[in-house]
């Protein structure tokens, strides 16, 4: 755990959607003694190089985490994309020392699913790392977790704040570059945004439905 002398800032969104609490100086061995500890449950973990970051989600970030998810699913299962979903499994990079757990990831190429149907993997390590991960920020993140993704190599990341989102590509270099549409599920971003955003309603079954019908009469002609 952390000691004593790790200094710990809360940051706290003004709109409560998010609650996080960064500490410095933190070993690679003290986050992933804290990982096995507490797991994932409720708390989002992103360690960079002696920083962790702990968010704690609220209603509203866990409601856009979760229609982004079902969104990702229909989008798939339309377009006949493979689609493993690995929820905000926990990956690391020990010779780097970094880490992160996303709020959702995806394996999405039927190389990777054939991987994990040839063993079904019980530990992050033995799974191939994801194609794509969702990130829900209403509040900024402390830990610049671009450069984690990036060190992981994970080819695309969503990332949302409640309003606008974005998708970034990995690029060979190493760095991330904003996307007019995804490598995997061909999607302009501002789709993405209006069906969450603009398009919302209570009923997830309703909602999943009016989506499934737009992606067949618009998007999948369009993919074709």
């Amino acid at each position: 755990m952390a000691t004593a002398t790790e200094p710990v800032t809360t940051i706290r969104a003004r709109d409560s959607a998010e609650q996080r609490i960064v500490l410095s100086g933190v070993s690679w061995e003290t986050y992933q003694k804290l990982s096995e500890e507490i797991g994932g449950r409720h708390v989002l973990k992103s360690y960079n190089r002696g920083v962790l970051e702990l968010m704690s989600p609220e209603a509203a970030h866990e409601d856009f985490k979760k229609l982004l998810d079902l969104l990702i699913l229909v989008l798939a299962e339309e377009l006949g994309v493979p689609c493993r979903r690995m929820g905000s499994t926990r990956w690391d990079d020990p010779t780097a020392k970094r880490g992160l757990e996303p709020d959702e990831c995806y394996l999405l190429t039927s190389e990777k699913l054939a991987q994990v149907a040839r063993k079904r993997p019980e530990k992050a390590e033995e799974c191939p790392r994801p194609d794509l991960a969702v990130e829900v920020d209403i509040s900024r993140p402390a830990v610049d977790r671009s450069a984690i993704y990036a060190t992981l190599g994970i080819a695309e990341v969503w990332r949302f704040d409640g309003k606008l989102l974005r998708i970034d590509r990995l690029r060979a270099d190493g760095g991330y570059e904003p996307a007019e549409v995804s490598r995997f599920l061909p999607i302009p971003p501002e789709e993405v945004a209006r069906w969450v955003v603009v398009e919302w309603e209570a009923d997830d079954i309703a909602w999943a439905r009016r989506l499934r019908a737009w992606v067949k009469a618009s998007l999948a002609p369009r993919a074709e």
